[in-house]
């Protein structure tokens, strides 16, 4: 299994977002109330949120693993969730977007989405 780098924050910044997709699914009938049931059993978790880069070394680390190792979120990696501390399985989903918070200090954004187990 894939591991996040050593060097780099393993939680999200204050002001990270947790999403629960919903599992269920609604089909409207002829007549009477709509069928409800359940899509599947796996509850999938998304987190939104940014990690902290505070030097150049940081900053080279995340974008060589992220390019060479996760292969620009092809490959699951261990993280811990920022919620609970658990430990899952996950892969970035999103673009990842970073920005100048001045001082060679950088924020780097983006969407994780947990593998059910």
């Amino acid at each position: 299994m894939l591991e996040w780098p050593s060097t780099l924050a393993l939680t999200l910044k204050v002001g990270a977002q947790k999403t629960v997709r919903s599992r269920v699914l609604r089909s409207k009938m002829d007549s009477g109330e709509e069928k409800i049931r359940l899509r599947d059993t796996a509850q999938v978790k998304i987190f939104t949120g940014e990690v902290a880069i505070k030097n150049r070394d940081q900053h080279e680390t995340f974008w060589d693993w992220f390019e060479n190792s996760h292969f620009q979120g092809a490959e699951p990696f261990e993280w811990i969730d920022p919620f609970t501390g658990d430990i899952g399985t996950y892969y970035i989903s999103s673009d990842v977007t970073e920005s100048d918070a001045g001082g060679g200090v950088s924020s780097i954004s983006f969407t994780l989405t947990e593998l059910p187990s």
